[in-house]
């Protein structure tokens, strides 16, 4: 009885071999392509406010790193990551409708991810991006869908996220008192949660009405406060913007020379965050002052810095801006050749304006197409990779058939030739 009994262990041991084998996964490899693509686009998550923040050049390449990284490996997440940093870095860079249009698309995949905090977030600088084009209404619309999405994020902040957003969007419509009201509530819980950026935000905004409502001491108040919450944040731009804010209350104030001290407080912090649009606007701000204190030439010298800053980030508005001021400057000094200089490059920073319009609908166009194709490759992709899944499925089953088949038969030659022996010996 022995030989059926080894043949029975045989059979065993080839069926678990085989059922091993059929039921085997890959192992876990620290240097697996997707696993690093997907391991550096959620340091980059976590690293977005901080860019955001502190350093916008550093947000642009992180997030072209990350969506090449996401095309090269044909993965999703990876690659809306880096779109949602790239349109981030566009609409506070002056290609503000290729931000949106970024940042839309990012929306969309995070959305049918269920991932409701960067959601939130996401529509929260989709709205962003409108207050920068001076749309609030459509700017409201996604700081709605934002709180909206907030109450389904694991982040007990996201509920009041956009708030303070949703406030600027009712400044830019002179509706105040629904500011106020929002920020009050915004700061209150910011507070609660030591939100200190936040705070300091909330306070420079209430600033803002209070200054509109001409009531310079209370705003001056607010500024202070903002600045004081900026420093516990650690927000270089926050920083800078509660400075030039309380400069302005002082300006206004004509308490003149401790303005300048803290508009030049202000660029300090502002040249730290490579933020072009703020940095135009400090050394705008020193102009501005020496231009009321009767010093044309240090003046002109500011206004210069400005519109180099303006012209090096596609800044139009505040290139056209810089040159108006500064021909206000040669006309007080009488100085007709640069007056018509100026003049001149009024004329052609108007042309470039309009031109640079034509450009960024064509580069929506060109986005709207990347996006398209990234789609279509990313479906693609998937489709081709089910398809190697199906063939791979069907070929292991051919070939545990196969095995099944072979060990049958051997089986039955090992039975049939033991009878053969067993029967010999009877005999």
């Amino acid at each position: 009885m022995r030989p059926p009994v080894l043949l029975f262990l045989l059979l065993t041991s080839i069926f678990s071999y085989v059922t091993c084998l059929s039921a085997e996964k890959e192992p876990l490899n620290i240097k697996n392509p997707q696993l690093n693509c997907v391991t550096q686009a959620t340091q980059s998550l976590i690293a977005w406010n901080e860019f955001l923040r502190n350093d916008l050049e550093a947000l642009h390449q992180d997030g072209w790193y990350i969506y090449s990284l996401g095309m090269q490996e044909h993965n999703e997440f990876a690659i809306h990551v880096g779109k949602r940093s790239l349109g981030s870095y566009f609409i506070r860079s002056g290609k503000i409708d290729n931000g949106i249009l970024l940042l839309k698309a990012a929306a969309n995949y995070f959305e049918r991810a269920g991932n409701y905090e960067v959601l939130t977030e996401t529509f929260n600088e989709i709205g962003n991006g409108y207050v920068y084009k001076s749309e609030p209404i459509n700017a409201i619309s996604f700081f709605m869908r934002s709180l909206k999405t907030g109450k389904k994020s694991d982040d007990p902040t996201s509920v009041f996220l956009a708030e303070i957003n949703l406030a600027q969007a009712y400044l830019q419509m002179k509706q105040f008192d629904k500011a106020q009201a929002i920020l009050q509530n915004y700061k209150t819980q910011a507070l609660h949660f030591k939100k200190f950026e936040a705070v300091s935000s909330a306070y420079a905004l209430l600033g803002t009405i209070a200054q509109a409502n001409q009531k310079m001491a209370l705003a001056k108040e607010f500024f202070l406060k903002s600045a004081k919450f900026g420093f516990r944040s650690n927000s270089n731009s926050l920083i800078g913007q509660a400075y030039t804010n309380f400069a302005i209350a002082l300006f206004l104030e004509n308490k003149i020379d401790l303005a300048k001290s803290y508009f030049e407080k202000a660029l300090f912090y502002r040249l730290k965050t490579n933020n072009g649009r703020s940095i135009a606007e400090s050394y705008f701000n020193l102009g501005d002052y020496y231009s009321q204190t009767a010093n044309q030439y240090l003046a002109i010298n500011y206004f210069k810095k400005s519109l180099n800053v303006a012209k090096k980030n596609d800044l139009f508005q505040d290139q056209i801006d810089a040159l108006l001021a500064l021909k206000e400057c040669y006309i007080i000094l009488n100085d007709q050749p640069n007056q018509l200089l100026i003049m001149n490059q009024l004329v052609e920073c108007q042309q470039q304006k309009l031109n640079y319009s034509v450009q960024l609908m064509n580069q929506d166009n060109a986005v709207e197409q990347l996006v398209y194709e990234d789609k279509i490759n990313y479906q693609a992709f998937m489709k081709i990779k089910q398809l190697n899944r199906y063939i791979s499925e069907k070929n292991n089953l051919i070939f545990i058939f196969s095995l099944l088949l072979g060990v049958f038969f051997i089986g039955s030659i090992i039975l049939m030739a033991t009878q053969s022996i067993q029967t010999s010996r009877d005999n």
